[in-house]
């Protein structure tokens, strides 16, 4: 993360580290925290998402670059997608926290962000619908590549209408 900040800092832009952050999974997480509110460490969703739907998952990351959870709040799309971006560990792993900025500023600091950073890396957004419009959200997902993958979690609580997005990106 560290040489991407120095290359926005040659550019003269500010690197979003309040949004950015380095995924960890080495450190060791107790299964207990399932019982917590909040997303078990990473370690911890890795093992939790060993079974069909996590398999599944994989693999629509692996031939699509990108990958749409749906589901509603609370149901455990973050631990899926912790879990999924994982699994391969030759990856890095980021998640982009969406903050009060600007719609438009949002998706510029993410496709930046995926433009500058250096290997292969997963990028994980969650709950990409409730600030970004269904157009940025294709944006973003328009510049998946085998190098920079790409998971968002999309909360819905009605799967009916044409908005969802997921029913515009069937592959994903």
């Amino acid at each position: 993360m560290w040489s991407v900040a120095i290359k926005y800092k040659e550019k003269c832009i500010t690197f979003p580290f309040d949004a950015i952050e380095c995924v960890d999974y080495s450190k060791k997480g107790d299964l207990t925290e399932i019982f917590s509110l909040g997303t078990p460490s990473p370690s911890v969703c890795v093992e939790l998402c060993r079974g069909l739907t996590a398999r599944e998952a994989i693999l629509i990351l692996s031939e699509n670059n990108n990958l749409i959870i749906s589901g509603d709040s609370g149901s455990g799309k973050s631990t899926l997608a912790y879990g999924i971006a994982g699994f391969n560990e030759d990856r890095k792993v980021f998640r982009f926290t969406i903050g009060n900025s600007n719609e438009s500023k949002t998706t510029e600091d993410i496709l930046y962000f995926l433009s500058e950073v250096i290997g292969s890396v997963t990028l994980i957004i969650d709950d990409a619908n409730v600030k970004l419009s269904f157009e940025n959200v294709e944006r973003i997902l328009g510049a998946s590549q085998a190098d920079k993958q790409i998971i968002i979690t999309n909360t819905r609580n009605d799967f009916k209408g044409n908005s969802n997005i997921e029913q515009h990106f069937p592959k994903s």
